[in-house]
This record gives C-alpha cells, sequence and structure tokens, in this order.
C-alpha cells in the first residue's frame, strides 16, 4: 500500500507529532500502522486534477491543473489553480515551474 506522508517533520524532536496533529492536516491516521510504516498520510485522491491538455510551449509542455476540492487541503490557503511548466534545455537538464494561475506572486 502506497502513503504519502503527511507529517514528514515528526522525526524532528519539535514536530509535536500526534494523532490529533495528523487529523488537523485533514490526513489520515492510522492506529495499526507497524514502527516503519507510513502512520499519517494524505488520501488518495489528494492534489490537483489536469483541467486541459497539455500545451506544447517554444520548449517544454504547460499543464493546468485543478485543485480536487472534495478532499480538504492541509493548508490554511490553498491554490486552486496551478500552472505546471516544464521547459527542457538539455538532455540532462529539465526546469520545472509550479505557480499560481489566478494572483502574481514575487519570483
Amino acid at each position: 500500500m502506497e502513503r504519502i506522508d503527511c507529517y514528514p517533520e515528526r522525526e524532528s524532536p519539535f514536530s509535536n507529532f500526534s494523532k490529533e496533529a495528523c487529523l488537523t492536516r485533514n490526513c489520515l491516521f492510522d492506529d495499526n500502522a507497524l514502527q516503519n510504516d507510513i502512520q499519517c498520510y494524505l488520501r488518495s485522491n489528494y492534489g490537483y486534477i489536469l483541467e486541459s491538455d497539455v500545451q506544447e510551449t517554444d520548449n517544454g509542455i504547460r499543464l493546468q491543473l485543478r485543485r480536487n476540492q472534495a478532499v480538504a487541503s492541509m493548508f490554511p490557503t490553498p491554490i486552486d489553480n496551478v500552472m505546471l511548466d516544464v521547459q527542457y534545455y538539455t538532455n540532462d537538464i529539465l526546469r520545472f515551474k509550479l505557480y499560481d494561475a489566478d494572483n502574481r506572486r514575487y519570483e
């Protein structure tokens, strides 16, 4: 069973990790997890959905993503519409740029 860790900082003595802290992040908590298993994890449908077809750009691709609002976010002010630009520079270099599609921010 694959799980994405919702509380990766839990190993830190300053993390205040607990079941309640996990659930506050709108994550799932497994009371029966083995010691090396991820105990606090994201729902399988958490994240973003491809909103439209992949767009070709001069040196890569652009994807328009929309947050799956059927699942509560672990962040207080999630970004609902995201653009992902992938630029191919060489066979060994890719540049990923993930940004808010609705609001300009300092870069």
